[in-house]
């Protein structure tokens, strides 16, 4: 069996990771994580997308002081990342 050599074009690797396609496909899954947040606790969590040095970027946090003590102490984001409530 011979071997394969992959190169990949850097380029075009990070077009991928930084282009709009990707900033579609995180921009929907953070909204998606936040609304489960949100129906989970009633409070407010919000999301923002920016476009870093090699990928698009998705965070979901706390809209309110009251939201981000509520989930130090009960995990909220990190439940709506797994997909619980």
């Amino acid at each position: 069996m011979a071997k394969v050599k992959v190169k990949l074009n850097g380029a075009g690797v990070r077009e991928l990771l930084q282009g709009e396609a990707m900033r579609g496909i995180i921009s929907e899954k953070a909204a998606e994580v936040q609304g489960r947040a949100n129906a989970a606790s009633s409070l407010n969590y919000v999301f923002d997308v920016q476009t870093g040095r090699n990928r698009v970027v998705g965070r979901v946090s706390a809209g309110d002081p009251h939201a981000y003590y509520a989930n130090l102490k009960r995990n909220i984001l990190l439940k709506a990342l797994k997909g619980g409530g």
